[in-house]
């Protein structure tokens, strides 16, 4: 985003929580993202199955339909996740992982251009380029967000603990 803003030339503040800053510090010390997919298909048992075809299927409408391939694999899921064979999977981890990816990624980077190009058919190396990819890209959110508040913008942050839910119980804390 802070890459997208400074391009536009819009100047605008950017509010950054805590945890996010300690999630992309655990990523960077290499802690294990869990919506990876790290065990090889031939090792998959039926519940791994099940359960990354459930990780993989969530996602916001506007993000849900990235190929006309990936709707049909989201309604499959819902509807007969039994039926999904392990290429049908591995492409539904890849759509969705290029589902979440930034729209600068997609422009910038030619791997990204290249597996959203290809629509389906996808290898299990296609999967662990776009998780590799996905990394990298967490290892420049600082600095960009960095780059953007000396150059263009504005950051703030929020506190830790958000002060608001003692409000919500009792607005009388507040007097």
């Amino acid at each position: 985003m802070p890459a997208t803003l400074h391009a536009a030339g819009i100047r605008s503040t950017i509010n950054i929580v805590p945890s996010l800053l300690d999630q992309l510090e655990a990523y960077e010390k290499g802690a294990v993202d869990p919506w990876f997919v790290h065990v090889a298909p031939a090792e998959w048992t039926s519940e791994e199955r099940h359960a990354i075809i459930s990780r993989h299927i969530v996602l916001s409408s506007h993000m849900m339909h990235i190929t006309t391939w990936h709707s049909t694999l989201i309604e499959t899921a819902h509807s007969a996740p039994e039926s999904l064979s392990t290429d049908d999977i591995i492409d539904l981890v890849v759509l969705y992982n290029l589902a979440w990816t930034s729209p600068s990624l997609r422009r910038e980077n030619s791997t990204v251009r290249s597996l959203m190009s290809k629509e389906r058919g996808f290898l299990w190396t296609d999967l662990e380029a776009i998780q590799h990819i996905t990394r990298r890209a967490c290892a420049d959110v600082v600095p960009a967000i960095q780059r953007y508040a000396t150059s263009a913008g504005s950051v703030s942050t929020t506190p830790y603990h958000h002060p608001i839910l003692p409000l919500l119980i009792n607005s009388d804390v507040a007097r």
